[in-house]
């Protein structure tokens, strides 16, 4: 019922309800005061419709969460599946010539000059506007909290010598995917600086082989990074009035 108020704890105890039984997915164990109860119907496989139907109610359900609670809750594995199935994003003429601009716009040198016009909101990244499926699925925040699970999962990681940073490749690739259909959303361009800045990090702790030898990955990412946070400080304030 697209007209009901999903955002309410009776719907949402309805909703999950619905979605254990059909499917075996949980929005979580339990939704306010009401409790999920298992009563052995016979499942079916999730399908592309039912999952893009489902993306903005779980959206708002995980935005109410921390991303440390989430991290353990039963509604990440249910984004998990959810994604499963929805499967990767489509490109088009539109989301290549927007990734591509991006690609470069993070390539470029440092200058004073494109630092200060970045900082008075004259400077812009040339992209276009993406009317698909997938653009449906990037309005309601799907890539972008995509991007933070993998990214909250590596910062929630005690580190104490060198390791894998799939997690980190992971968030990057959603947080450029995102910004392919929202290039003016601010908190992607901070996240994705920081994926950048962690990399950067992760290069320099463990070990100085870098440091001391091929240095262009670092300067590469610490590049980036900035880029990263000047597109964020610019577009925040082109969001501000709308975010007061």
């Amino acid at each position: 019922d697209s007209t009901g108020d999903w955002s309410s704890d009776v719907c949402s105890s309805d909703l999950g309800q619905v979605l254990w039984d059909l499917y075996g997915l949980r929005l979580g164990e339990k939704i306010g005061v009401f409790e999920i109860m298992d009563h052995g119907c016979d499942r079916e496989k999730l399908d592309r419709r039912t999952a893009m139907s489902l993306v903005e109610h779980v959206v708002l359900l995980a935005n109410r969460k921390s991303m440390k609670d989430l991290l353990r809750d039963e509604l990440r594995s249910t984004i998990e599946s959810m994604q499963q199935v929805l499967g990767a994003a489509k490109t088009n003429a539109q989301t290549s010539h927007n990734l591509r601009n991006i690609t470069e716009y993070l390539k470029l040198s440092i200058s004073p000059l494109r630092l200060n016009k970045a900082l008075k909101g004259m400077e812009y990244i040339d992209t276009l506007p993406v009317n698909t499926a997938e653009s449906g699925l990037a309005e309601k925040g799907w890539y972008f909290l995509l991007g933070m699970i993998s990214l909250s999962k590596f910062r929630s990681q005690k580190r104490t010598q060198a390791g894998a940073t799939d997690d980190l490749k992971v968030a990057a690739s959603f947080f450029r995917l995102q910004l392919q259909f929202t290039a003016e959303h601010w908190e992607t361009w901070y996240r994705l600086a920081q994926c950048f800045d962690s990399e950067l990090e992760e290069d320099v702790m463990w070990s100085t082989d870098k440091l001391n030898g091929d240095q262009a990955p670092l300067i590469s990412e610490q590049r980036s990074a900035i880029h990263c946070y000047r597109s964020e400080e610019h577009t925040s304030e082109l969001q501000s009035p709308v975010l007061s």
